[in-house]
């Protein structure tokens, strides 16, 4: 787990409201591991501080883990809006830390096309199941705030 406060308290009191359907092959119940990532873009304009984010990946006793971002960049605040909502996408992310697939759960736009511009350039390590790489799930969260 990463974060900083103010965030990461109420992200963690959000994240245990969840719930999920469990993941299935052939109509049976699998195991699975997913990340969850929870940006909130600066909303300053300028901007305070670089909108490149770099975390340090997983150590290399890590044995099972979900697929994690160790860049990211922040995605620009469309112009002439004046929302601050949030977006969430579900990632597939392949054996070589690649996205392979992104599902919109909650779109608005024009917001849902900023992160989907800026989740192109995110790195991501591939997750791990017994030491092996391993495609893995995970749930994005953007939320906007207006400068």
């Amino acid at each position: 787990m990463h974060g900083t406060a103010p965030f990461l308290g109420p992200v963690l009191d959000a994240v245990r409201t969840w719930t999920f359907s469990p993941p299935q092959t052939d109509g049976q119940v699998v195991e699975e591991r997913m990340g969850i990532v929870v940006q909130f873009p600066q909303s300053f304009r300028p901007k305070l501080t670089v909108r490149e984010r770099k975390y340090d990946p997983p150590s290399k006793d890590s044995i099972d883990h979900a697929a994690l971002p160790i860049s990211t960049i922040e995605p620009d605040y469309p112009l002439k809006t004046v929302a601050e909502p949030s977006v969430v996408l579900y990632n597939l992310i392949d054996q070589q830390g690649e996205v392979t697939s992104t599902q919109v759960l909650r779109d608005v736009e024009p917001f849902t096309s900023a992160i989907l511009a800026a989740i192109q350039k995110w790195q991501f390590v591939p997750g791990k199941e017994a030491g092996a790489n391993t495609d893995s799930a995970m749930v994005v969260v953007v939320t906007f705030r207006h400068p």
